[in-house]
């Protein structure tokens, strides 16, 4: 065995590096083997990568070394989780099958890398509507790292 040196500790950096690397010019998400074109629908949990490319064959796949992304949800899948307390928050808030609909499938869009729908939500009512406390879920949901929450004055103020 080599004798640990400061420049054998560098060389076997650089050696490591060169096969870690990966180029500036992939975009995240991404399988790094070249396995997949684009995978936008894929979504990484703790517990494995779910891809739902196809609705009707949707199953929890192994993390990979392959799999390149900056984001990981950091709890596990559950397809038959289910959360009474959610429901019945949306059914008195909102008081609308639609409207809690709507803001479901908004929640469930944060969760991809797809940007291509383009969506912005905002949130209107009185105070003391459950707005806050939709905020707070999604926050949990996704991670506070990844909600911001400008008001709608501070978008006409300038730098």
């Amino acid at each position: 065995m080599k004798k640990a040196t400061p420049h054998y500790a560098t060389e076997v950096t650089k050696c490591i590096g060169a096969q870690c690397t990966v180029p500036l010019e992939t975009k995240v998400p991404a399988f790094i083997d070249g396995r997949r074109e684009s995978p936008t629908r894929v979504i990484a949990f703790r517990s494995g990568l779910l891809d739902f490319t196809n609705l009707q064959n949707m199953k929890l796949q192994p993390h990979s070394a392959a799999w390149f992304s900056t984001s990981c949800l950091p709890y596990d899948f559950d397809p038959e989780a289910i959360c009474p307390n959610w429901i019945k928050f949306l059914r008195q808030t909102l008081r609308d099958n639609r409207k809690a609909d709507l803001l479901q499938e908004w929640m469930g869009l944060l969760l991809v890398h797809d940007t291509s729908y383009q969506e912005l939500l905002m949130r209107v009512g009185p105070k003391r509507a459950g707005k806050g406390t939709i905020l707070r879920v999604i926050q949990h949901i996704i991670g506070p790292d990844k909600v911001v929450s400008p008001s709608l004055s501070s978008q006409g103020q300038r730098a």
